[in-house]
């Protein structure tokens, strides 16, 4: 890999990273389709642009979702709390 990254820009090496799985990297995949973006457009290339905006979309849409699960967690614990009050007044 030395190699390569000896022979290859940085934003050559960027590009080449693979779309994340899970949601993990959902930051870096905004971060790599920004770049994609603006790649695809100092090369004039329409496809690395497309492919660029869908990562980034791609990144922004997982935050959401991480966001609502956060909300949706935090709601279960919310209820669980009330419920033992509930049933345990003391």
């Amino acid at each position: 890999m030395v190699a390569a990254a000896a022979s290859h820009p940085v934003w050559f090496i960027l590009l080449s990273v693979p779309p994340t799985i899970g949601g993990e990297m959902s930051f870096l995949d905004k971060l790599l389709g920004r770049s994609k973006q603006a790649a695809g457009d100092l090369k004039d290339d329409p496809e690395m642009r497309q492919e660029g905006m869908h990562q980034e979309a791609e990144g922004a849409a997982e935050d959401r979702a991480d966001k609502a699960e956060d909300m949706a967690q935090e709601a279960r614990d919310d209820a669980a709390a009330h419920r033992t009050e509930r049933e345990d007044p003391m």
